[in-house]
């Protein structure tokens, strides 16, 4: 199975330490980071050390998830993230503000964060999901430039 590099944005060591060891165990290479800030920096250092971010929307200080999904987005345009919270899900209008206020910043997917035993399966299913989607898309890519550099040619070549 091809090893798929995860970025995890989490201010809980202990959460972010299970979830690193998880995606490690389970997807791939994964790296634990616990600001927004050091998340950035990583990003910034290479836009393509990562195919995923998973990025906790209440981060305790400095910017919060949705800001740093916003730039890592701007600095990888290639990276696939998903912000999650802890929001208790009763609280459906609260959701929906940031639920918007994600997918608005980049992210493309919004998890409310389920019991901790269930957390790492959300999010290894969307690792799992992001990977089939990037293997679609790049296969896209290949068809088309293929496409566009042999048809042309080939319609000079019968004179159409």
């Amino acid at each position: 199975m091809e090893k798929r590099k995860v970025l995890i944005v989490d201010d809980e060591k202990e959460k972010l330490d299970a979830l690193v060891h998880d995606m490690d165990r389970l997807q791939g290479a994964a790296v634990g980071v616990r600001s927004g800030e050091a998340a950035v920096a990583l990003v910034e250092k290479d836009p393509r050390a990562f195919q995923f971010g998973v990025v906790d929307q209440d981060l305790a200080s400095g910017m919060d998830g949705i800001e740093t999904t916003r730039r890592l987005v701007d600095q990888s345009a290639d990276l696939y993230v998903v912000v999650f919270t802890r929001v208790p899900s009763d609280d459906r209008e609260t959701i929906a503000k940031f639920k918007y206020e994600a997918l608005a910043a980049g992210a493309y997917r919004y998890l409310e964060r389920g019991p901790e035993d269930q957390a790492p399966k959300q999010i290894r299913d969307f690792v799992a999901e992001m990977h089939q989607l990037r293997r679609l898309r790049d296969w896209i890519r290949k068809y088309y430039d293929t496409r566009a550099t042999v048809l042309p040619s080939l319609l000079t070549q019968l004179d159409i």
